[in-house]
């Protein structure tokens, strides 16, 4: 599975956090999630496509960007909730 980074994200002005493996704990040890970090985004972005069956594909990642972003659940932080939710919405929002 291709694993995308800040140059395939589809919007700007996140805050930017260093890039050190050892500065950025791994994403699956989290209940929240930063929807301002880029870092965290792009690790929630990539574990939505390695856990659901969707397109492997930028715009599949941009996709989930995009939900995350959505006025829907803007007030949303938990994981899991969000996992869900963009699941369930996958076909429904486009």
């Amino acid at each position: 599975m291709p694993h995308f980074s800040s140059k395939d994200l589809a919007y700007a002005g996140y805050n930017a956090t260093p890039n050190s493996d050892n500065l950025i704990p791994p994403l699956e040890n989290k209940i929240h999630i930063n929807k301002t970090d880029e870092v965290e985004v792009i690790q929630f972005c990539n574990q939505f496509l390695k856990q659901y069956r969707v397109p492997k594909t930028k715009a599949s990642f941009q996709k989930v960007e995009y939900f995350l972003q959505n006025s829907l659940i803007e007030e949303e932080t938990n994981k899991e909730i969000l996992l869900d939710w963009i699941a369930s919405n996958w076909v429904k929002i486009t």
